[in-house]
């Protein structure tokens, strides 16, 4: 091991170090949550059920502020990397908005970081996006083993989506059910809001309406600004469109 990559390691171990400290201190109230900007609401998910439809219609709403990047990854893979303060800072000088972000990885946190959340936000609303299952794991493979590498559906092996499809984090929680359990363990079902992918089609002004009463925003507003009869397709997604039928 060479002097950089050691040098990178203590570096390392003393970040995680640092932001365990930053938990604590927020976990047992010697710093408070108060005092910096947190969200009012979440998206937590899931993966392949409108949230980026949910999250240009929302960034449009002009009480409403959300996140420049859609996906934060803050609880999910930067929680033991780097302190509340840094993600706080995506919040700062949002006046007289109701503030946000939409990541739908949060979907699976475990109970602790679930917890966590609880003690820093505890009136934060959350937002759950669910699709029909079958559409929605066939939505997710075609991005995580074809979109990603840019390659043929007919070139993946039968095997991979068969592993896929048993392997991955949605089945080892617990499919919606598990989803479900873990975050109404510590907030109460009146925070939770659960919305259906077929109503982006079906009915996205009702769907986009009970969100903006969810999370306390007027709906008395101009809609002709909200792309809400619009299916928003991320960037990667479009070659693969015809695919992506369930």
């Amino acid at each position: 091991m060479d002097t950089m990559e050691i040098r990178n390691k203590i570096l390392n171990r003393i970040q995680k170090s640092y932001c365990r400290a930053d938990k604590l201190l927020y976990r047992y109230s010697i710093r408070s949550a108060k005092k910096i900007s947190l969200p009012d609401f979440l998206g937590i998910g899931i993966d392949k059920a409108g949230t980026t439809w949910l999250y240009e219609n929302l960034r449009m709403h002009p009480d409403i502020f959300v996140s420049r990047q859609k996906e934060l990854n803050y609880f999910d893979r930067d929680f033991n990397r780097k302190s509340l303060k840094f993600y706080s800072n995506n919040f700062k000088d949002c006046f007289n908005t109701v503030k946000g972000e939409i990541t739908p990885g949060y979907a699976y946190l475990s109970l602790d970081r679930i917890h966590f959340i609880r003690e820093v936000m505890p009136n934060v609303r959350l937002i759950l996006l669910v699709r029909n299952l079958i559409e929605q794991q066939w939505s997710f493979a075609l991005h995580q083993l074809v979109r990603r590498f840019n390659i043929k559906v007919d070139d993946v092996p039968m095997s991979e989506f068969f592993n896929f499809f048993k392997n991955n984090q949605f089945y080892r929680i617990g499919g919606y059910t598990g989803i479900m359990h873990r975050w109404l363990r510590h907030f109460p079902a009146e925070q939770f809001f659960v919305g259906f992918f077929e109503d982006i089609s079906q009915q996205p002004k009702k769907l986009l309406y009970n969100v903006f009463k969810h999370i306390g925003v007027s709906c008395d507003i101009d809609w002709k600004l909200l792309p809400y009869n619009k299916m928003i397709i991320p960037p990667a997604g479009r070659k693969y469109r015809g695919c992506d039928t369930g």
